[in-house]
């Protein structure tokens, strides 16, 4: 209130110099927060300095290492822009020695794999031109006379000869039976059995009974049973 003299009210010119005073302290603290906030920030730049320095001497040190074992992920947290020139520098070598080695690794790797492809396909040709083919699964047969590895009846035209091989899993007990066909009709059957273990081979034999003209008789493979174990 302003009295009819012009003059301020004492309470109101006591009130003046405490919001100076209040502003000051206000002032004051922000000024404070700022520099608090820049002292953090220098801080927090020194330690990121240290981290990208730990990060590139970690990467540099497996980089160099004789084993190849891939790259560390401490790599891909590299500043590199931050290292210092020598750094940096040494940061390049590590990582062109590493690309360097790996490429070659790689080529070998890729070689062998092909080596290993053709390996395996001359294999598996020369498989099926001797004349293989798949009875059950992991075991394989074929007609045969003088390949067949039981002595007593090779080439004798009083059997039909089958080569069986256990060769990717045990064949364990074997039953096998087939037709005797006569220009597309069964006139009669036989059978015969075995037992071979995984990796094994045996012969079936069977036997043109009282047929007049073996030749003029074929076989026709009706059954085959394998009993053992994977």
């Amino acid at each position: 209130m302003v009295s009819s003299q012009g003059e301020i009210p004492t309470t109101y010119r006591r009130e003046a110099p405490t919001m100076k005073l209040r502003n000051l302290i206000i002032a004051g603290a922000i000024a404070g927060s700022a520099l608090t906030g820049l002292s953090m920030l220098g801080g927090n730049a020194e330690v990121s300095r240290e981290a990208n320095q730990k990060y590139a001497e970690t990467c540099i040190r497996i980089l160099n290492s004789d084993v190849i074992k891939g790259k560390p992920s401490a790599c891909g947290k590299v500043n590199l822009q931050a290292l210092p020139e020598e750094k940096q520098a040494e940061f390049a070598t590590a990582e062109a020695k590493y690309k360097k080695e790996k490429a070659e690794a790689d080529a070998k790797q890729k070689a062998k794999q092909e080596a290993e492809r053709k390996a395996a396909a001359a294999a598996q040709a020369k498989f099926e031109a001797e004349g293989w083919f798949e009875l059950s699964k992991g075991i394989y047969g074929r007609w045969c006379t003088n390949t067949c590895n039981k002595a007593e009846v090779i080439g004798n035209s009083s059997y039909w000869l089958m080569e069986v091989w256990a060769k990717d899993r045990a064949a364990g007990d074997i039953y096998a039976q087939i037709n005797i066909m006569q220009n597309g009709v069964v006139t009669g059957w036989t059978n015969d059995t075995a037992f071979l273990d995984k990796g094994q081979r045996g012969v079936l034999t069977f036997q043109k009974y009282g047929l007049s003209n073996g030749a003029a008789y074929q076989a026709q493979l009706t059954k085959f049973n394998a009993r053992g174990s994977w």
